[in-house]
């Protein structure tokens, strides 16, 4: 199978977005196929980045992924969430007490469909709850 590889630019728009300027440019790869659906900047300086993962590069192997990075585009901390039957996430935010809650779908094999799935977490990515509807 192909690899996919993860490029990040993060781009710093000036007040009147006439004018970009690049921050710096990153490669988050390791084995498998990854892909980043929405990244948000964070209380520290930092930015928090969604999408899946699929580590095994299996067919419906994908998890949720959840990246913090600081403001040098350094890795704090990844983790996944989901069961690895086709989960994506597609949108995220830092929430009031500092922790994230992503958005996405979870691919459910009892129903053949796709539901909308959302992971709370605290502020280190430690797993909080989980709900698909």
């Amino acid at each position: 199978m192909q690899k996919i590889s993860v490029i990040l630019f993060l781009i710093l728009i000036q007040q009147n977005y006439s004018q970009a300027q690049l921050v710096y440019e990153k490669l988050y790869q390791d084995s498998g196929i990854h892909s980043g659906y929405d990244i948000k900047p964070t209380s520290d300086n930092g930015y928090i980045i969604t999408g899946f993962s699929n580590p095994t590069e299996t067919i419906g192997g994908q998890e949720l992924v959840l990246i913090k990075i600081d403001s040098l585009g350094e890795v704090e901390w990844s983790s996944n969430y989901g069961d690895a039957s086709g989960d994506f996430g597609y949108a995220v935010i830092e929430t009031y007490d500092g922790g994230f809650l992503a958005v996405g779908t979870l691919n459910s094999f009892a129903t053949a469909s796709d539901d909308v799935f959302m992971v709370k977490t605290d502020p280190d990515g430690n797993f909080l709850w989980g709900e698909s509807i």
